[in-house]
């Protein structure tokens, strides 16, 4: 009889031994699931804010390049207005309302890089579009002062449109150094 309480006692132990193993394995097997659960939610977490940057830097690389396409376009208008002042020849209106057009296009396109930022690249693409909108407002001159025939006016605004255009190229310099550098930032 002894043997048989013995092994009813040790029948007992080994349930309640095995019924806190099992617990033990549970409560291990929770705490398993919910570290792999945080480490989960941490790397969607990551990827997802990896994925959003790239985004932003790719909407960012196209404002950039809808600015320098812009800004192309209103280059060659611009250089036929010099030829024309250089031979002291009148402006067409077809040619001004070209440079108007394609200046308002570039400051319209100007709009995008608010919307995307940095701050640095916003300034930069203001200071592009406010130096070529000052270098048109001096060309816009250029009908009034032609038809005086003072060959003196006509000097002096061909020199203050060099000094204009002077001020844009330095800033479309600066727009593109920092579009590099918007651009290159690992965010």
């Amino acid at each position: 009889m002894d043997q048989g309480i013995a092994g009813v006692i040790a029948g007992i132990a080994g349930l309640v031994g095995a019924g806190i193993g099992g617990l033990a394995t549970a409560y291990g097997a929770r705490i398993g699931a919910q570290k792999s659960m945080e480490a989960v939610q941490i790397q969607v977490q990551r990827q997802s804010a990896a994925e959003h940057e790239h985004w932003v830097r790719d909407h960012r690389r196209h404002v950039c390049t809808e600015i320098t396409d812009a800004y192309a376009q209103c280059v060659p208008v611009v250089t036929q207005c010099f030829q024309r002042m250089d031979e002291q020849d009148a402006i067409l209106p077809e040619l001004m309302d070209s440079l108007v057009s394609a200046v308002d296009g570039l400051i319209t396109i100007r709009g995008h890089a608010q919307l995307w930022g940095p701050q640095e690249l916003e300034d930069a693409a203001f200071l592009l579009t406010s130096a070529l909108n000052d270098l048109t407002e001096k060309i816009k001159l250029w009908p009034a002062i032609h038809a005086t025939w003072d060959d003196s006016a006509m000097a002096e605004l061909r020199d203050a449109c060099g000094e204009e255009a002077e001020r844009v190229t330095e800033a479309r310099r600066s727009f593109l150094n920092t579009a590099y550098r918007t651009l290159a930032k690992a965010q």
